[in-house]
């Protein structure tokens, strides 16, 4: 079939399948990213057609090589409508090159500065080609980005011959269709004046009448697309998917995410197939999106699939000397007449993205100088560099920190390269070179975005060891300097957003207030991004030195109209918009895709081996891994920083982005970044005890929580692996920011031998953006810390609710109320418990509802009160066994009852039973755990109960049925149970004649060895009172003829006549009668007194 067409950019003669509702595209994407700017559309841009391609991280003139691309004949003379696509709508505007086989430039179009730079929605501009052949040439289109600096372009490129000879009627045509002596007559599917575009159908039979063939209204090709029925995907709808009918969706069989208010996601492992399953569900009127890549992507993925060119021209951006576009050098300088102590210069270095700074200053061979980088001016949290050179020659150059007023520590990881020094007449010189984005995520990072305070200092007194003593008041601080005359050769900055205004363009805008949404309340670390890093995160750090988060992407996107949906795998090297699969050489991988639109919310389901050879594909790892969302803006939805000709009104297609175009997603809240593990399970029953990564070989981050119902509180266990001196921490918050979150932090310091052996827990709040504040009250309390093998582990617990107004209480009514939950590490802390910022992304473990955990005994089943027996009693045990599903069995945690693990489950258990069943088994006596077996974790148990041999099979009705209802609860003591095992084995019994249960072996030792003392005290009583007695009689009869002899001798001052024979007395009683009187509080008693035993 062929059609004809008439206008120049081919338009259709007639309508398709008019929309009858919006499009909802779906794609995920990333944080701070800026994809999709400019690519050629005819002449075809060379391949690989990307449209970030810009004068900074890609090498002139073209961003592409040469030499993989096929060439596109045009003949010469004719004028030439050059068209193109934009992504973003950029100030500023165009011109076009002709450029011969060497580069050199034929031609530009307009011959001086720029066209169309008041209407950036036009995508096509004539050219009139020269009349002479060109062989092996170029049209190069450049588009200036103005809202980043007057000097910041992209650019793309297309291979062309201009040819004089007569070209046959298909190759007028794009050999795609003929060309009748007028105009080209267009293959079925292509359109446009030289049958250069392709649509992907022209009816529903191209769509395999498995869909329908949809008009998009778009601004770029393929303007019809394939919109699948239920149960089939694919380009044309050509594939079957395993998922066939919405109602297929259970939201409850998945772990939810709340990647922001507008944006969820539910996602679970299908272990029969071995595949990844995702839904998203999206409140928004155009598309949205899922990407991810594994956390140990370097930067050498960006070299598919041709290697990224990093070195960007350091003295302009055209090889050519007509234009008069130049590049400002990229140097700073400071002194005293700006607030530097001694003179400071610097230079940026594109080709390895650094900066050289030379320090000039009057130094002795002993002093040294010391230039820092702060954001605040005071010292502490400095970046510091140390140097000087001593009186042998000996250069020293030291990267160090400075985390208080005291000298500064060391760095473990330099970012700094000596590159000269020397010493003439006192004044010394020192030449070195810092990375912008340095390897150690304490220092700063010096790009636009980041503007420091230089404090420098000099004096002090250096010595061999590498130390420098205190410099005294020989310091000053500069003016806030920022390195934004580097904005037009730019840094490759590989952290979020593009820059702010007029300053170095690496994609929005580098927050310094406003953090950047991320999933589920990843709190994003704002204000330094190069220190604190956006906080990812529990997991893994991300190397920011290398990738932007969007580099090296594996992307799903899709769209729907109604109950039709296009979905599709997707990939992208950079920042550029991604494009499928097969651009690359990959293939879709989906083997599941189902769409549709509910109620305002576009939901699309997907599914996708985990395990790929792909090389456009990132296997599904068991670890945490990045992951990166969006949502697209359209006309009433548009969200650009800087401002773009958008908001200042400088195109004239007011709907340019279109709501089922792929196109810039917009800031704030449609796109955001996260980091988690898709292996993780929805929490089974209230969320009562989760564990996400479990296996510290694979996570470096091991976080475990359980409600505890006796005390109404939360125990938390973290195991993280970071160096000596640096925290771990959890965090409650309502929404998905930093501000306002309640935080526990965990760290060690030091004793008085300098170990870190003393671990903390601290109780503190994040107000903003800053080191959270210590709580004035505390209520968390440390169970166990321990430090070994390079691993920090902390066992804490804290109540639910504390009635402290910094405390957030962690109850919550349903899902929208119930707290975010996120885990971070790896900021150091030092021994006055200051806390410096995260390198590392903080992992969310969603909202958790602590208050469902908080729930009374299940309602007791009725039963038979039975009488106490009085005789004839037994011992009932009724064999019985659960199963705990959260609980991973392991022969070293469980496989014996004397391990730590078993012996707090069977702790738990016994507790909890015995609570629970006293009061419900008429005589209940105790239960008792007996082991546990492989099954997630299987407890076997007795129940013990006092009854009559009769009432055997009453006591295991009795135990069967309480025991039911505990596991139709699926909770025990906090605990995940399988509501659907439960097994009650025959009952045993042991006779107790008396009715009562019988003593043990040890009780009765006990008792009887208790009487016996008992017995013994009481005679030795009986024999001492009686020798008292006995004594006291015998003095009476003394003193009475001692007081008839003898008149005046005083009764109470009695002394023994000298020739009278002493009375020879107990041995026993006058040891224990001279202690009494010895001991205060005792009165020595009068001669005479009497003591009578009855």
């Amino acid at each position: 079939m062929m059609k004809l067409f008439k206008n120049p950019m081919g338009s259709v003669s007639r309508g398709l399948n008019a929309r009858s509702k919006e499009t909802l595209l779906v794609l995920v994407l990333v944080v701070n990213s800026c994809w999709g700017h400019l690519v050629l559309t005819y002449p075809p841009a060379r391949k690989y057609a990307l449209d970030f391609l810009d004068n900074v991280r890609t090498r002139a003139p073209c961003g592409m090589p040469k030499g993989i691309s096929s060439y596109t004949d045009i003949p010469a003379g004719i004028t030439l409508n050059v068209s193109w696509h934009v992504a973003y709508t950029h100030r500023g505007g165009i011109y076009v090159e002709l450029r011969s086989s060497n580069e050199t430039v034929i031609k530009r179009y307009p011959e001086n500065g720029w066209a169309l730079e008041q209407d950036a929605s036009i995508l096509t501009y004539p050219v009139q080609l020269p009349s002479t052949e060109c062989t092996n040439c170029s049209i190069r289109m450049i588009r200036k980005a103005a809202e980043w600096g007057q000097n910041y372009l992209f650019w793309s490129c297309a291979d062309v011959n201009i040819v004089t000879s007569a070209m046959t009627n298909q190759g007028k045509c794009s050999f795609h269709g003929t060309h009748n002596g007028s105009q080209c007559i267009c293959d079925r599917t292509y359109d446009g004046d030289h049958c250069q575009f392709k649509n992907e159908c022209v009816d529903d039979s191209d769509c395999s009448n498995h869909g329908q063939c949809v008009d998009t209204n778009g601004t770029r090709y393929p303007k019809l697309q394939c919109y699948c029925s239920a149960g089939w995907f694919g380009r044309k709808c050509e594939r079957e998917s395993s998922v066939k009918a919405k109602s297929a969706i259970d939201l409850n069989q998945y772990k939810q995410r709340i990647l922001s208010p507008q944006f969820e996601l539910y996602h679970r492992i299908v272990e029969e197939t071995q595949e990844l399953e995702v839904v998203l569900k999206v409140k928004t009127v155009t598309w949205v999106a899922l990407g991810w890549r594994s956390p140990d992507a370097k930067g050498s993925c960006q070299s598919f699939p041709v290697p990224l060119v990093t070195e960007a021209p350091t003295s302009g951006v055209f090889n050519n000397t007509t234009t008069t576009h130049q590049v400002e050098p990229c140097d700073g300088h400071c002194n005293s007449t700006t607030g530097c102590l001694y003179d400071v210069s610097w230079k940026y270095v594109a080709a390895n993205k650094s900066l050289v700074f030379t320090v000039t200053a009057e130094l002795n061979d002993t002093n040294y100088f010391g230039l820092g980088f702060s954001s605040d001016r005071d010292m502490p949290g400095t970046d510091m560099t140390v140097g000087w050179i001593n009186r042998n020659g000996t250069i020293y150059l030291s990267d160090r920190f400075a985390s208080s007023h005291t000298q500064p520590t060391v760095d473990s990881i330099s970012d700094l390269t000596l590159i000269s020094g020397e010493t003439t007449a006192g004044v010394t010189k020192i030449t070195f070179s810092r990375l912008v984005y340095p390897e150690d995520p304490a220092d700063y990072a010096l790009n636009t975005s980041n503007c420091v305070y230089f404090l420098t200092a000099m004096g002090g007194k250096d010595d061999s060891t590498n130390s420098a003593s205190y410099h005294g008041q020989h310091k000053n601080i500069s003016e806030k300097l920022c390195f934004d005359k580097c904005s037009d050769v730019s840094f490759d900055a590989p952290r979020e957003g593009e820059p702010t205004a007029e300053g170095e363009p690496t994609a929005e805008g580098e927050p310094t207030a406003e953090g950047e949404p991320t999933a589920e309340g990843e709190p994003a670390a704002e204000g330094e991004p190069a220190a604190e890093g956006e906080p990812n995160t529990g997991g893994t750090p991300v190397n920011r030195t290398t990738l932007h988060p969007m580099d090296c992407i594996d992307i799903i996107v899709g769209s729907t109209k109604s109950e039709l949906s296009r979905i599709g795998d997707y990939y992208t090297r950079d920042r550029s918009t991604p494009l499928m699969d097969e651009e690359y050489g990959g293939i879709d991988s989906l083997t599941a895709a189902l769409g549709y639109e509910d109620n305002g919310e576009t939901i699309i389901l997907f599914r996708r081996k985990l395990i790929t050879s792909d090389v456009t594909d990132w296997s599904i790892e068991n670890r945490v891994m990045d992951v990166v969302w969006a949502r697209g803006q359209h006309k009433n939805d548009t969200i650009h920083r800087p401002s773009s000709a958008y908001e200042q009104n400088e195109l004239s297609d007011k709907d340019y982005y279109r709501t089922d175009e792929l196109k810039y997603h917009g800031y704030d809240d449609h796109r955001g970044q996260a980091r988690f593990n898709f292996y993780e399970k929805p929490p089974v029953l209230s969320n009562c005890s989760v564990g996400g990564c479990t296996d510290v070989n694979s996570c470096p981050f091991i976080f475990k929580w359980k409600y505890v119902p006796t005390n109404d509180s939360v125990t938390f266990e973290i195991t993280a692996t970071v160096k000596d001196n640096e925290w771990v921490a959890v965090g409650f918050s309502m929404d998905t920011e930093m501000p306002n979150t309640d935080i526990i932090a965990a760290y060690f310091l030091t004793d008085e031998r300098g170990e870190y052996s003393r671990p903390i827990v601290s109780d503190r709040y994040a107000y903003e953006r800053t080191e959270p504040k210590r709580d004035v009250i505390s209520n968390v309390q440390l169970i166990s810390g321990k430090r070994e093998n390079g691993m920090s582990s902390f066992v804490f617990s804290r109540p639910a609710k504390t009635g402290d107004p910094s405390d957030l209480d962690l109850y919550g009514s349903n899902s929208s109320s119930c707290p975010f939950v996120f885990y971070g590490m790896g900021g150091t802390v030092d021994n006055k418990e200051t806390m410096q910022f995260h390198p590392v992304i903080p992992v969310v473990a969603g909202r958790v509802c602590f208050g469902i955990c908080k729930t009374t005994t299940p309602t007791a089943a009725p039963t038979t009160k039975r009488p106490k027996p009085s005789s004839n009693a037994v011992i009932v045990s009724v064999p019985s066994s659960i199963k705990f599903t959260g609980l991973a069995y392991t022969t070293k945690d469980y496989g014996q009852l004397t391990t730590p693990a078993a012996r707090e489950l069977k702790l738990t258990v016994e507790n909890e039973l015995n609570i629970i069943l006293k009061d419900r088994i008429s005589n209940y006596d105790k239960s008792l755990v007996t082991g546990f077996r492989e099954g997630s974790v299987i407890a076997d148990f007795i129940v013990i109960a006092v009854a009559t041999e009769g009432e055997k099979t009453d006591v295991k009705n009795d135990v069967s049925q309480q025991l039911q209802m505990i596991v139709s609860t699926g909770n025990l003591a906090g605990l995940t149970l399988d509501s659907t095992y439960l097994e009650v084995g025959e009952p045993t019994t042991a006779t107790d004649d008396k009715g009562e249960r019988t003593l043990g072996e040890a009780e009765i030792i006990i008792i009887v060895v208790a009487v016996a003392l008992c017995a013994l005290a009481i005679c030795v009583v009986f024999y001492k009172l009686w020798d008292i007695r006995k004594s006291a009689g015998k003095n009476q009869l003394v003193n009475s003829n001692s007081s008839s002899s003898n008149t005046e001798t005083d009764s109470t001052d009695f002394q023994e006549p000298a020739k009278k024979k002493k009375k020879k007395e107990s041995k026993h009683f006058e040891p224990h009668y001279q202690q009494a009187f010895d001991n205060p509080g005792y009165a020595e008693p009068k001669t005479g007194y009497n003591i009578y035993v009855a």
